[in-house]
């Protein structure tokens, strides 16, 4: 998984606010779920391409995921916090996800994608050791279809 392969980013679980290690990893049963889940993101008309894209996944484990289930971010985000976790929890275990948090309370897929995906390839640059740029997405997808009619 890309966010436990970058030494700079330590993600943390939404629910148990643990670090998600080697040892998480397995015990926890982590794997990589949707921050936008899918049924929310099909009813908003949200293109399939963008929703099922890495920058939309992060990893949580099966107990956050089962939280989440279907609910519009600020729903899930409303019940951590009815749960006990603190506004300021949120916005740590959020960032350490490269996740804006108002962004997800305010259910704007949009701007989370822009925002996301340009954290997430800063990281990777980063990791890297380069500097990487980010192609807007419909510019691309413009690009391959004009492509493949050549």
């Amino acid at each position: 998984m890309i966010l436990q392969n970058i030494p700079y980013l330590s993600a943390v679980d939404w629910i148990t606010g643990e670090e998600i290690n080697d040892v998480v990893y397995f015990e926890e049963q982590i794997d990589s779920h949707y921050i936008f889940p899918v049924a929310w993101c099909r009813k908003q008309g949200i293109d399939p391409k963008k929703y099922n894209c890495l920058v939309n996944r992060t990893p949580l484990s099966a107990k956050t995921n089962k939280r989440i289930g279907s609910k519009a971010p600020s729903a899930y985000l409303k019940e951590f916090e009815l749960h006990g976790t603190a506004r300021a929890s949120l916005e740590e275990i959020m960032r350490s996800h490269c996740i804006k948090l108002e962004i997800l309370r305010n259910d704007d897929f949009e701007a989370f994608f822009q925002v996301r995906a340009k954290a997430l390839m800063e990281l990777i640059g980063k990791a890297m050791g380069k500097n990487l740029s980010l192609e807007p997405i419909e510019a691309t997808t413009v690009q391959r279809d004009s492509s493949q009619h050549i």
